[in-house]
């Protein structure tokens, strides 16, 4: 296993991602908008008898998905039919097929990105697999054991579940055979200390990445790589900031991108890191504007040389121990592109889309933002309560 020095890059460092233009005063982007490849309608219509369409029970209210690997089915949570009482449900859309059909099962998506569905207590991969868990009393009361669950984009390697309790150690990393659903390996103390904050999976599934905080006390975080195929760790190197809830893969598997508050310099002071997969050093650093939203972001893709943050949030009702009390907020949505090869070309926004882009993003129809493995991204667009929209760009739109 191997060790690195903290990963504070100081002359590797590249200018503010927006702060020049270019050099004969125009305003330069870091790519075009992608091209579609594909645009297909989703509609509730071809759901398994006995589906309800009243109210928010169809795709107007739903916020998260993930693809079953080689994109092959589209997994969303769905709202519980009633509005009080209802069971959550997971809407299964075929993506293989000219008029995609719809599944609905009960259950709810886990954190993570793997195709895995959680019901009572147990988890089940989209193909019927039983996923085989079993209860670990280290980590604590069941009750209290939160975890996230990961797969690759490719469908090669396991699926591996990362669990703990939030704020308390111990945690534990563990894989499971996609056929069988039965454990291949699993790693806890004293190689996983300290409490992790963000994870991620290759694309090819050879190797996993968790950012940590080390100490309670002290802002002290490292990275660890750990081995997909045998749970081992394979280097550990310091973080010189504070990890948020972003780790990305390259498509290529030879990049790391993590977002970073260097609260050091200043609390607002986000970075990307760029570390190198094979052994842990730091490739670059890039500051990012103070208003970006990578911090808060509810996707990310990373090719290598282009990153992208989109944000969606749900219309909500603010706390009524907000200054204003209870206040309706209508839906939002933001996206920013990185050109990473050309940092001081400015972030690319909604503002700036266009063609079939400025179509699917308009009115915050786009729920989610999903990266594939050949880096292609996969919009879904809700366009009602019964009709959804997968559209397909060349890269980031």
């Amino acid at each position: 296993m191997r060790t690195h020095a903290a990963l504070l890059l100081g002359a590797s460092v590249l200018a503010c991602a927006n702060c020049r233009s270019g050099g004969d005063g125009s305003r330069m982007l870091p790519t075009k908008n992608g091209t579609v490849v594909r645009n297909t309608t989703v509609t509730m219509a071809n759901a398994d008898a006995g589906v309800s369409l009243e109210g928010a029970a169809g795709f107007s209210a739903m916020q998260a998905c993930t693809l079953e690997e080689g994109g092959r089915r589209l997994l969303c949570d769905l709202p519980p039919l009633a509005a009080k009482g209802g069971l959550p449900r997971v809407a299964l859309v075929d993506l293989t097929k000219e008029r995609p059909s719809v599944g609905i099962e009960s259950g709810t998506l886990p954190g993570g990105n793997a195709p895995v569905v959680l019901e009572n207590g147990r988890a089940r991969l989209v193909n019927g697999t039983a996923l085989l868990v079993e209860p670990d009393p280290s980590l604590g009361p069941p009750e209290y054991v939160r975890a996230g669950w990961y797969a690759s984009a490719s469908g090669r390697g396991p699926v591996i579940r990362l669990a703990g309790i939030t704020g308390k150690g111990p945690w534990i990393i563990e894989a499971f055979d996609r056929t069988g659903g039965t454990r291949l390996w699993r790693q806890g103390a004293p190689e996983l200390t300290g409490e992790p904050i963000a994870a991620a999976l290759s694309l090819d599934g050879s190797a996993m990445a968790v950012a940590l905080k080390t100490s309670p006390a002290a802002r002290a975080y490292e990275l660890i790589r750990v081995d997909g195929a045998t749970g081992a760790v394979r280097w550990r190197a310091p973080l010189s900031a504070m990890p948020l809830g972003t780790i990305a893969f390259s498509t290529d598997g030879t990049t790391l991108l993590v977002t970073a508050r260097d609260a050091a310099r200043c609390e607002s002071c986000v970075h990307l890191f760029l570390v190198s997969v094979s052994d842990g050093r730091g490739v670059r650093e890039i500051p990012l504007p103070a208003a970006s939203i990578a911090e808060t972001a509810t996707s990310t893709g990373f090719n290598g040389d282009t990153a992208w943050f989109y944000r969606y949030v749900p219309a909500h009702t603010t706390s009524e121990f907000a200054p204003r009390g209870r206040t309706p907020v209508s839906a939002g949505c933001a996206y920013e592109v990185y050109d990473l090869v050309a940092p001081d070309r400015p972030v690319r926004t909604l503002r700036d889309a266009a063609g079939d882009w400025k179509d699917t993003a308009a009115a915050c129809g786009v729920r989610t933002l999903l990266p594939l493995a050949d880096g292609h991204t996969l919009a879904i667009k809700v366009n009602g309560d019964v009709d959804l929209a997968v559209v397909e760009f060349d890269g980031p739109p």
